[in-house]
């Protein structure tokens, strides 16, 4: 009996010495883009032909490349007596410097391709944020849950992106591109964090 007790007060002392962890989660678009070749996702703000600045490369038959993506800042603040402070901020952007369009390209059909790439890039942000959300911190490890959680986030993202295209044969098959702009709608309507 007197282990026991010893168990109970052991376990009772490290909750106790353990540092609790208040999470903030922020997804971000700032207001002043000192970056003017980023464009910050949001669901009113369609793409135009002239965000794509980069030249196109020569020498392959690709009409056109969106290069979007998400990131984050995490920053740790530890106060005596208060649960550690975690906030992390989560954006999606369109690099305008990274993304081209070839002349061929450049019309209504192949920029709704390219802007579905982009809506996948925040679909998988709001997978991310919402993992970030399930997920318990310690303020010892937090760095690298993160990180773990962002670089798994990331994979499922390219294999999302790879799969759109083979699936539309990189928007070439018409029956497949509607489809998928249908299955992208509806995980935009069904994906929110």
């Amino acid at each position: 009996m007197r282990l026991i007790c010893f168990l109970i007060f052991l376990c009772a002392q490290a909750t106790t010495n353990a540092q609790s962890v208040e999470v903030q989660i922020n997804y971000s678009i700032p207001n002043n883009n000192n970056n003017g070749h980023l464009i910050y996702y949001r669901h009113s703000q369609l793409l135009a032909i002239t965000d794509f600045e980069k030249i196109p490369e020569e020498g392959t038959n690709v009409i056109a490349i969106t290069n979007s993506g998400f990131a984050f800042k995490a920053s740790c603040k530890k106060q005596t007596d208060k649960p550690t402070l975690l906030n992390i901020t989560v954006t999606c952007t369109f690099d305008k410097t990274q993304s081209w369009m070839k002349p061929a390209g450049q019309n209504k059909y192949t920029l709704n391709h390219e802007q579905r790439h982009f809506d996948i890039s925040y679909i998988s942000c709001a997978l991310f944020i919402n993992k970030l959300k399930a997920t318990t911190f310690s303020a010892t490890n937090y760095a690298e849950d993160i990180q773990a959680t962002y670089t798994s986030s990331i994979i499922e993202m390219s294999k999302l992106q790879q799969q759109y295209d083979a699936e539309t044969n990189n928007g070439i098959d018409q029956t497949q591109q509607l489809v998928w702009n249908k299955k992208i709608d509806q995980l935009l309507l069904t994906t929110s964090f």
